[in-house]
This record gives structure tokens, sequence and C-alpha cells, in this order.
């Protein structure tokens, strides 16, 4: 394991990941349906009682590559376990790493590589739970006529039949369990339990809004996820002197805007095409991150969400003028935040 100190380096050592097919072969052996009920997940065996252990399910951005998994971040922290996004494969990373029970999802916004692992997640761990599954995030807007309420809702209407099999013909399984019940969130302090608080901040990912990033803070330490995201003044706002900052980033497009520029405007007028199309309009190059983590200055600053394709935008974020200390997101790189942040 690295050590990154406050004013230290930072070295990589990054966990290997085995072949995805025979993840799905063991899998297609072992039936999640089959699982007996677990207890629900503790934090990794490398955390103390006062740290936050952060890992990376899924790094990639939209994608059906099976060896890159979307988004979605664990966190543990005391007795808590929460799960920021859920993309298609974050489920199954869970069960690689060997931790069920997940009953606390955080979306960031409702794009399909956030949210297309959830119905898995819901269905597949219907044992392993100790109750319901809880989801927050955003609620309905001007193009979002679907908020995290609706989504949900949505989800226990498609499953209904199956969900009454196995509750209440066949197989027996307790009802609670099977609950997914859906809050819609507005900026502010959305869940505060055993010393952890998780609050939302508004994050600038027009037309898709609103749109949140979240900062998990617990025992005087702190990891902000900025979800999909332009630049944006309120996510600096919110990770000032954050231990870790995990940032989206966005490859394509033009480079050299850097990150003192103002803000760039929404999609839709001659700055689109300039950085590289639609997609790019709403976020982050490199030169951009590179002003964020300048201005919020976090112990660590972390890519995550790396699109379109995987590439390496460290050399360009150092090049905007970012001297701090950088990784580069892996999938199932675990970070240990305490007195020192680890990285393995």
């Amino acid at each position: 394991m690295s050590r990154i100190l406050p004013a230290g380096g930072v070295g990589t050592h990054v966990q290997s990941m085995k072949s995805a097919m025979l993840l799905c072969a063991a899998l297609a052996c072992s039936p999640l349906w089959a699982q007996a009920p677990v207890s629900p997940p503790t934090s990794t065996s490398s955390a103390t009682a006062k740290s936050i252990v952060v890992t990376l399910l899924g790094t990639a951005g939209p994608s059906m590559n099976i060896e890159r998994p979307e988004s979605g971040t664990l966190i543990q922290a005391g007795t808590e376990t929460l799960l920021i996004d859920c993309g298609r494969g974050v489920p199954e990373q869970l069960v690689k790493i060997g931790v069920r029970g997940v009953s606390k999802v955080f979306l960031t916004h409702l794009h399909s590589d956030h949210t297309e692992g959830l119905p898995i997640l819901w269905m597949s761990g219907w044992n392993g739970r100790d109750g319901r599954l809880s989801v927050w995030g955003p609620g309905t807007g001007q193009d979002q006529p679907t908020g995290t309420v609706g989504l949900t809702q949505a989800l226990a209407t498609a499953f209904a039949t199956n969900t009454h099999i196995r509750r209440d013909m066949v197989e027996k399984w307790p009802g609670e369990k099977i609950i997914i019940e859906g809050h819609d969130i507005d900026e502010g302090v959305v869940y505060d339990h055993n010393g952890v608080k998780v609050t939302a901040f508004r994050v600038a990912h027009e037309p898709v809004a609103p749109a949140y990033g979240y900062r998990v803070d617990y025992a005087g330490h702190s990891v902000v996820v900025s979800g999909d995201t332009r630049p944006s003044d309120n996510l600096v706002k919110f990770s000032k002197g954050v231990d870790v900052l995990i940032h989206e980033v966005f490859g394509a497009g033009a480079a050299g805007r850097g990150g003192a520029a103002p803000l760039p405007p929404p999609p839709g007028d001659g700055a689109t095409a300039q950085r590289g199309g639609a997609p790019a309009a709403y976020h982050t190059s490199p030169e951009e991150a590179a002003g964020v983590f300048k201005r919020a200055a976090p112990r660590l600053a972390l890519y995550s969400h790396i699109a379109p394709n995987p590439f390496d935008p460290t050399e360009r974020t150092r090049a905007a003028g970012y001297d701090g200390p950088l990784q580069v997101g892996k999938d199932l790189m675990v970070i240990t935040i305490g007195e020192s942040i680890g990285v393995k």
C-alpha cells in the first residue's frame, strides 16, 4: 500500500483484476438467487475505526466493455456502507470483493451509466440485506420527467410478478427486504447516522438537472464524489480542504482552456463543437479539472468516470498547472482515508 501524506508524493500500486469472463462463469455456477441470507457489510480489515475506506467499483463512463464497469463508488465508514451510483457491472464488483447487504444507494443523476445496475443490486441482493433498499437522488426537472422516486416506483412495477411469486407463493422470501424506496433530494444534508454525514450539492450537468455531487464526512475525514459535471464553482465550495476529491474527466474536445477560465456556457451554442461535441459540453477536461483541483486543494485528487475511452489524463492535468497529489482511478482501487491516505 502506498501512503499519501498531506504534503508528500503519491505512489501507486494497483490491484490486478481477474477476467470478468471468469466472474460471469462463477456466477452462472452459483446463482445469486441461491445465496443464503448474510450479514450486512462491514468495513474492510484495513480500515481503522476512524477511517473512511473508498473502493472504486467502476471507473468508466457509458460502456459495454465487460472489463470496464460503469460508475460506482463504495464508501465504508464506521458501521455505515454507502454506494454512490450503480452502473452496469457494479453489483458484480460487489460480489467480487465479498461485500453483500448494501442497502443505501445515492445517485448523482439518472443517466443510464449511473443506474443500470440498480435492478440487479435490488433483486439479487434480496436475502443479503437487513431490510429494504433505500435510494436517494435527484427529483424531476424541466428535462427530467422522472426523478428517483419515480425510478424506484417503476422498478417495483416492472418486477411485480417476480416479487409476488418469490415473496408470496414459492420461496416465501421476506417482503420487507424487497421493498425499494426512493427519496427525491435537494441540496443539503441528506443522510446523517452513526457519525456519518452525507451532503448533496448541485453540480453543472445541464441539460441533466438537477444533478448532484456528494460529500461524506466521518470522524474528521472526508471524501467528495463529483458525479458528472462541467467545472463547477459549487463543487469547489463543497470540496474545499477535503481529504479526497474524486472527479470525473472527459478526454475528448479542445484542450487548453485551463481552470482559470470562466465556466463554459451551457450546451447548445458555439462552444459545444470546440469542446468535442455534445458529450464534452457537459463534462470536464483534464485542463479544467486542474483548475478545480487547484482551487479545492484536496489532500488527494483522484480521477474516476474516465471517458470516452481509457486514457491517462495526468500529463494534461500537470501541463495545466496542478502539481498536487494526483491519482488516476482503476477499477477495484482502494483508498483508505485516515491520518495518512493509503492507495492500493
